[in-house]
């Protein structure tokens, strides 16, 4: 039982940074972009 919360807790914080790295990329790809689309224009 205590190990299994063990990975639980494991693949909980896993999943964060996953997200966080996810978000961060999502956002320098959006701003990277939109710099972009201005210099096209």
């Amino acid at each position: 039982m205590q190990k299994m919360n063990f990975s639980y807790k494991g693949l909980n914080l896993l999943l964060r940074l996953n997200f966080d790295l996810f978000l961060t990329a999502s956002l320098i790809i959006g701003s990277l972009y939109l710099g972009l689309a201005l210099i096209v224009q």
